[in-house]
Parts: structure tokens; sequence; C-alpha cells
């Protein structure tokens, strides 16, 4: 007995450096069922030697979590790990009618400003079948629609202020990261009202043409709402083929609903600090674009909002992710527009088939849905009349810009945030 609990080390040390249990030893039965083909040498890890003599102790390791499992994976595999049996053809198919029927308004109007503005009011709101708010399934694409007019006219409003549109803009997403810790439908839909606010910033102050703005974007949205509610009847897809879970389920009482939230932002439990960082870095980023006269600058701002988030590696797999579609997307359309030299017919197919596209992959991955989204976005402006390279060179600098801001305020503004990230699609 004696001989079988204690014995030298020099007889016990792997190859590795570590002390090793003797063949004798009896194997231990948890051991026994997960490693069948022999030991581990490093799971007899609180061996200690006293007086030239081993004394082992045995402890096993702990099962990885999910979550563990998750970090260990590198940067780059994470960021581009695409799953395909998430494309959404139905909601494609059907979120597609409503910008198509826009664009071509736009065309055949003569008045392509006025289809711009339906468009990116139909566009942004087709992703909200897949969001869920409440029992009304098409809550979030209303409360979209509605929001993004109504930004949309402020935006334009303040379109000559710098500080107002600085205040305002980060005012918004301060909001939207606020809304990050409620889930995802909460988050994108404050995200809608920030990008639609940073659109119309760059857009005419005149009352007249900001009302118009807002009306359009409003329409747009109406229109596609519409659209996926009769679509709906016939075949359910996104938030209406979900079963809501009970845990998002609110309390019986707003009343009750308020206090607690209001309980929440008192102890510091409602992520104030990210919601802070992310209004700084808008703020900063839309001074910074206005300080550099970039075309297209918005896209410093909205690709800044977009990136961040409350967790630092989430944050740098979203700018991978964000600036490898881009810049592919970039590219590609504007070899498209180099080799074809489209015109306003071909311009419409292209986005009609890219906002298909978009659609499609938005839970693929976020980098198939950057690249579809810029390739989409290079070819809607080429419709105002700025050549398609023109445009893809300014949306590839102002997203780089943005990602470098967002990374840059997330690593200054200290540790990660305990709220959980909301994943847009």
């Amino acid at each position: 007995m004696a001989h079988a609990q204690e014995r030298r080390c020099d007889e016990q040390v792997c190859p590795q450096g570590r002390i090793a249990p003797h063949p004798s030893d009896p194997v231990p039965p948890c051991l026994a069922i997960q490693h069948e083909g022999g030991f581990r040498n490093n799971d007899w890890n609180n061996a200690t030697h006293r007086n030239g003599r081993l004394r082992q102790h045995w402890s096993p390791r702990p099962p990885l979590t999910p979550r563990a499992v998750e970090q260990r994976k590198s940067l780059l595999s994470t960021a581009f790990e695409f799953r395909w049996s998430a494309v959404q053809l139905a909601a494609a198919n059907v979120s597609t009618i409503a910008v198509a029927a826009c664009l071509l308004v736009a065309l055949f109007s003569g008045s392509p400003q006025c289809g711009m503005a339906a468009t990116m009011g139909a566009f942004p709101t087709g992703f909200g079948a897949h969001q869920r708010l409440s029992h009304l399934r098409s809550a979030p694409m209303i409360l979209a629609g509605f929001g993004m007019g109504v930004c949309g006219f402020l935006g334009a409003i303040l379109s000559d202020s710098l500080l107002g549109s600085a205040l305002v803009g980060g005012g918004i997403a301060a909001i939207c990261g606020f809304a990050t810790q409620y889930g995802q439908a909460p988050w994108w839909l404050t995200l809608q009202w920030s990008i639609a606010f940073l659109l119309a910033a760059r857009g005419p102050p005149e009352l007249p043409a900001a009302l118009m703005r807002g009306s359009l974007v409003f329409a747009g949205a109406a229109l596609q709402t519409l659209v996926i509610v009769v679509a709906w009847h016939w075949h359910p897809f996104g938030a209406a083929s979900d079963v809501p879970r009970a845990e998002a389920t609110p309390p019986s009482s707003r009343l009750g609903w308020l206090v607690q939230l209001f309980r929440r932002v008192i102890s510091g439990q409602a992520g104030l600090r990210y919601a802070a960082i992310a209004g700084g870095t808008v703020s900063a980023a839309i001074l910074i674009e206005r300080h550099l006269g970039l075309g297209n600058g918005y896209w410093v701002p909205m690709t800044a909002l977009i990136i961040l988030q409350p967790k630092r590696r989430d944050t740098l797999v979203r700018t991978a992710q964000r600036i490898a579609g881009t810049f592919l997307g970039a590219i590609s359309a504007t070899l498209f527009a180099v080799i074809v030299r489209p015109d306003g017919i071909i311009l419409v197919s292209c986005v009609i088939a890219l906002a298909w596209a978009t659609y499609a992959v938005q839970r693929v991955n976020y980098a198939a849905f950057s690249f579809a989204i810029t390739s989409t976005v290079v070819f809607l402006i080429a419709l105002t009349g700025l050549p398609e390279p023109d445009a893809a060179r300014r949306r590839t600098i102002a997203t780089a810009i943005g990602a470098a801001l967002a990374v840059g305020c997330r690593y200054l503004a200290g540790p990660d945030s305990s709220i959980e990230p909301s994943q847009q699609k």
C-alpha cells in the first residue's frame, strides 16, 4: 500500500515535464469514463513534492461552456463563419417588392431625389419583418417608419448647424446604445432612427424640403409594411413564424414596466455607460467628417454606430466583417460600372437585384450583408448622378474612418460593458 501511494519523482516525470500517474494506480471512475484511451498527464495537476516523495491529488477539468468555446475561436474564424442555411428567400422575395416600386416611380417620374427618399424608407423597413417587440407583429416596422420620418425631418432642419447635428445625432445614438440591453428588436428600431437622421443631415435645410423628405421616407416605410403584412397572410416568415418567448413578455401593467425601467436606471444596470460611449462616438464622428469635408460623409458616423458593440472582441469582429464586405462590394460595383457602363434602367435593375440579395443574406454573415448592401448603395447613389467609382471610393474611405473611430473609442472607454451585445441582421 505504501509503495502504491509514495514513489520517487524521477520515476513519474512525463516527456512534457509534468508528473504522470503510475501505471499501477487505479483509474479514477470519472477519468475512466471520459478518457478511455488512457490518462491525460496534465489532468493530474496538483502533485506536490515533500522529502523526495510524491503525493498526487487528482482534480478533473471542468467542461468548457459554450461562451468559452466561442472565445477560443480566432477572431477571423468567428468573423467569416457563414451560415448559408440561414438564407431568407421568402423575406427577400416579399421585401423587394416595395423597393422595386419606389425605384420604378423614381425612374419614370423624373424626380430621382423623391424616389430615393421613398426607397430609403422602404429598404431598411424590410428588415423589420424579422423583429418582434410585442404581439403586434408589424409594430417594429410601424415604429421604424414613423421614427425615420421624424428623424429625417430633424436631420434636414439641422443640416446647417454643426453643433446641433452633433448633439442631436449623438443623443439618438445614445438612445440606440441604451436600447441594446433590451434585445435585438429595440436596438434595430433605434438604429434606423439614427441612420435616417444621419442621412438627412446632409440634405437641404429648407422647411418645405425637410417636410417633403420626412413624408416620403414615411410613405416608403408604410408601403413596405403594407406589402409584408399582406404577404404574411399567405406565407408567414420572419416575426410571423416565430413563437414569442415567455421571458420576452413585459410585466402585466405598463406602470409596473416603467417602474422596473426606472429602478434599473437608478441602480446603474441600464447600460448607461455604453449609451454614453455610443453617443460620444457618433458626435465625434459627425464633427470629424464635417471638418474633413468628405463626400457622402454620413457613412462615417453610421459605420461607427453599427460597428460599435458593448464587448471589445465583438467590436473587432464587426469591424473585420464591415471592412471586408465594404471593400469587396465597392470593388465589385466599380468594376461592373467600368465594364458595363449602365444606364438608368440597368442601374435600377442592379439595385433591385442587390436589394434582394441583401435581404436574403441578412442572417448568413455580416460580411456578406455588408458586401450586398455596399453594392446596393453604390448603384443607388449612382441614380442621383454620382459616378459609381466615385461613390465606391467615398464609401470605402468613410467606412475605414468610421471603423477606426469605433475601435479607438471602444478601447479608450475602458473594460467591456456587462450587457450582452445585439447582432444587427
